[in-house]
């Protein structure tokens, strides 16, 4: 009998252990519970990073993994105690970036909020997320990354600088699939070249974590103005990085609509091997590292289409370029293009090669406005530009056929309609002759001396306080 109790209890005994054991096993539990944590890391994706996890108190995770890294594709992934105290920090550093072959150029972060045990959660780690992490732990307060901080920083952060992020991805806890790595990937590369040209405009030894806390604090309240949410402690925004910061997303805008954007080191020297006509199919590439199972179709970034945030946010930057330059009409020219496209329709090869052209005819134009950021130059009115937020194009202004000619003075009495309050410009085979206000809806221009013989009128209607500029109108041929 007691022989009997004895082999009883052995096998309880047994039976104990082997339930401890098997709840450890898999990545699935630990006796205390845990969570497997994996995700994707990159703008353009990112091989052979060092995976470090840090919980709320800043300490080191143990993970397991012991040292996780991301893999061939670009990929981590690691199991945690269900208890550690969140959010979870996880920094990816030390890869190489596939697009440029290079060293990874900074630091990505993320971070966890949930660690459901026995479960798994997505982390991914790009340009974004690491922009996102900065701007919460500055939200209400600083110092503090929570939930609620890491949910403002993510709208605050596409609502300013998404880049056509298409609409329900979130950085940070959307799993990366073939049918969103193109639109994940091509945004994310564009974050990362806003980041390293704001380094550079920055100067002074200025480094990209600079640039990161810069574009960070200036996001804070949802837009690129030069103006952090009230509370937020500024460290690196001030109204002239803040000016630099919107012509070099107005730049980058102009450059990704036609799928050629030029991608930089950080000292702003061009990548020619990933930029201009080779920057589609690197991104391809990039994509299949990601995902090794996307179609053809899903590695194509030049099938995306505009979301109506994207044209919003170029079209409000470009705005803000053209009022630094002091009225460039390349930058209004290309201005006029971002509002001629549909959201939801990817433009074509045609429109998209006009845009290459009116992007080059506007480099100028860009430059004399970082320079003018640089100077204090026209700033003021930039900024105040974007706050108006004000991106509607007035409608095309209409001249009416009833024309007054002087011929002794060679002038002409033109009237017509325009949006109430805006400045109409009168010209004559492309040379302006006038000028009025709309006041009402109505105007009226004397024009300077004209030339002898048959010309033809158009006008342009510019709203106030924003600046837009509407296309000319329909002309109307007088003969002096």
């Amino acid at each position: 009998m007691q022989s009997f109790i004895r082999f009883g209890k052995f096998c309880l005994v047994m039976l104990m252990v082997a339930g401890l054991v098997s709840c450890g096993g898999g990545g699935g539990g630990g006796i205390g519970g845990s969570t497997t944590v994996s995700g994707s890391a990159g703008d353009g994706p990112i091989t052979g990073g060092t995976v470090t996890v840090t919980d709320a108190n800043g300490a080191t995770v143990t993970t397991t993994p012991a040292s996780p890294t991301t893999g061939t594709n670009a990929r981590f992934s690691f199991t945690v105690p269900t208890g550690t105290a969140l959010p979870l920090t996880i920094t990816v550093s030390g890869g190489t970036d596939t697009v440029t072959g290079a060293a990874q150029d900074f630091p990505l972060k993320t971070s966890v909020t949930t660690l459901p045990a026995g479960g798994a959660v997505t982390g991914n780690a790009n340009p974004l997320s690491t922009l996102i992490v900065e701007q919460a732990k500055k939200l209400n307060g600083g110092g503090a990354l929570t939930a609620a901080n890491l949910t403002s920083a993510t709208n605050n952060t596409l609502n300013s600088m998404g880049f056509g992020l298409a609409s329900g991805i979130n950085p940070l806890s959307t799993k990366v699939t073939g049918a969103n790595v193109a639109s994940i990937t091509k945004a994310n590369e564009a974050v990362a070249e806003l980041i390293r040209r704001t380094k550079v405009s920055m100067g002074g030894g200025a480094t990209l974590d600079d640039a990161i806390v810069a574009l960070a604090e200036d996001s804070t309240d949802g837009t690129l103005d030069g103006a952090a949410k009230i509370g937020v402690t500024k460290a690196q925004l001030t109204n002239d990085v803040a000016a630099k910061i919107l012509a070099k997303q107005a730049q980058i805008s102009a450059e990704l609509i036609s799928d050629n954007l030029k991608v930089t080191t950080p000292s702003g020297a061009t990548i020619a091997a990933a930029s201009g006509a080779n920057f589609a199919s690197k991104m391809s590439a990039a994509i299949a590292v990601s995902v090794s199972t996307a179609s053809a179709a899903e590695k194509d970034i030049t099938t995306l289409a505009p979301t109506q945030k994207f044209i919003d946010q170029a079209k409000a930057a470009l705005n803000a370029a053209k009022n630094l330059s002091g009225g460039a009409s390349a930058l209004n020219t290309l201005r006029n293009s971002f509002n001629a496209l549909v959201a939801g329709t990817a433009p074509d090869d045609t429109e998209k090669s006009q845009f290459e052209t009116k992007a080059n005819d506007a480099e100028t134009s860009f430059s004399t406005a970082i320079s003018n950021a640089g100077s204090g130059t026209n700033v003021g009115t930039a900024l105040t530009t974007i706050t108006t937020g004000d991106v509607t194009v007035p409608e095309k202004p209409v001249i009416s056929t009833s024309i007054s000619i002087s011929s002794a003075n060679q002038t002409a009495t033109v009237t017509g309609t325009a949006e109430a309050g805006a400045t109409v410009k009168l010209f004559s085979g492309g040379v302006l002759v006038g000028n009025a206000t709309a006041g009402g809806g109505t105007w009226s221009i004397t024009t300077s001396t004209l030339s002898l013989g048959s010309q033809t009128l158009t006008a342009t209607a510019t709203d106030t306080p924003a600046g837009n500029v509407s296309a000319a109108s329909t002309g109307v041929t007088i003969t002096v």
